[in-house]
């Protein structure tokens, strides 16, 4: 089946596009999320549902990732243990944050990070995945695991360096 594709991503949002000139057909899956390959995943297996493609391969997320060029904006990585360590241990520098991020950040919000984070330990490993230009603002996925758990965390920067948001997710 020829296929023609486009992926996309936005604020809180992923997406894939897929034609089929061949079939008259077309499918776009979207996602409510800042990351993963959700859009990809859903799309191979209604391809394989509907088309008869070849079942799609199941991903491991505790796979080795090639890790991208660490000489990229080596200080987001940096700030983004940093961020990690504060949240956990709810020290958090309000100095590095821009205006929607000091909201966001309650003490509602540093307590419930605090209590998670608190119980999990130091992560063994705390990689970046993946870095993205959302125009002009920057984004850094990474992945934090422990030995049973893993997470991931997202930092977005505007050029003046203030975080605009830090959000740690659970992958489903």
């Amino acid at each position: 089946h020829k296929r023609v594709a486009h992926n996309g991503s936005e604020h809180g949002f992923l997406t894939d596009n897929r034609i089929y000139p061949n079939d008259g057909a077309a499918l776009v899956v979207m996602v409510n999320a800042d990351f993963g390959n959700a859009p990809a995943d859903i799309a191979d297996e209604v391809e394989h549902l509907v088309l008869g493609t070849p079942t799609p391969v199941k991903r491991d997320p505790r796979r080795p990732r090639p890790n991208i060029d660490p000489a990229v904006r080596p200080q987001d990585v940096v700030l983004a243990r940093q961020l990690l360590d504060q949240l956990t241990s709810d020290s958090l520098d309000r100095r590095l944050l821009g205006s929607d991020a000091k909201a966001y950040f309650s003490p509602t919000v540093l307590a419930d990070y605090r209590d998670t984070l608190a119980r999990l330990g130091a992560p063994s490993s705390f990689e970046r995945l993946q870095n993205a230009d959302f125009g002009g603002e920057q984004a850094s996925i990474y992945r934090l695991m422990w030995k049973n758990d893993w997470l991931v965390a997202i930092m977005r920067r505007e050029p003046d360096g203030l975080v605009t948001s830090f959000k740690i997710y659970a992958p489903s």
